[in-house]
């Protein structure tokens, strides 16, 4: 949630100077490397961290910010989070997946209309709801509803840990993102 709503605009607007960010980005790489040192420290443990996902990566976002040099400063201060994060989970032998996977593997389910396709079902990315066909829920922070959640445990943690790790995790099929969200039966 550090790059996102307020926090987004703070950087996109310059209310936060170049100073500022750099201090919010070295935090935010601090407070990951502090919750990654405790969880190593603990004992022999595998872990998987996710980066940091560029908002402006969605469409919508031009739509609303529409300054390209504002965007440009919040894809600037995730880069480097996510170079932080890189080198830190390099320095710890920790996984590290990159969060723009899910947007590039999600391209190709895509129809004619901009909708998302898991199985037969047409997902609304453009407009929040709490309704299973939505992508986001209608929350203050847009957080990913149950059938986007299916795809990021696939994206984000099953298919990287069975490739890091040699297990053999079955991903979600779309039959069962479906089931799971009240879709289907």
């Amino acid at each position: 949630n550090d790059f996102l709503r307020a926090q987004y605009e703070e950087i996109y607007d310059g209310t936060l100077d170049d100073r500022a960010v750099q201090s919010k980005v070295a935090d935010f790489v601090a407070n990951v490397t502090t919750a990654i040192d405790t969880v190593v420290n603990a004992g022999p443990v595998a872990v998987v961290l996710v980066d940091v996902q560029d908002p402006n990566m969605s469409p919508l976002i031009s739509q609303q910010y529409p300054d390209a040099a504002g965007r440009q400063r919040v894809t600037a201060a995730i880069e480097a989070v996510n170079a932080g994060l890189k080198a830190m989970a390099d320095r710890h032998g920790v996984v590290l997946v990159s969060s723009s996977t899910v947007t590039e593997a999600g391209l190709e389910r895509f129809d004619e209309n901009g909708m998302l396709r898991v199985g037969d079902l047409a997902v609304d990315i453009a407009r929040r709801g709490n309704a299973p066909g939505h992508l986001q829920l209608d929350d203050n922070a847009g957080h990913a509803g149950t059938i986007a959640s299916g795809l990021l445990a696939n994206a984000w943690f099953i298919e990287p840990v069975n490739a890091a790790f040699g297990t053999s995790i079955a991903p979600f099929s779309d039959a069962e993102v479906l089931e799971t969200a009240g879709i289907r039966r």
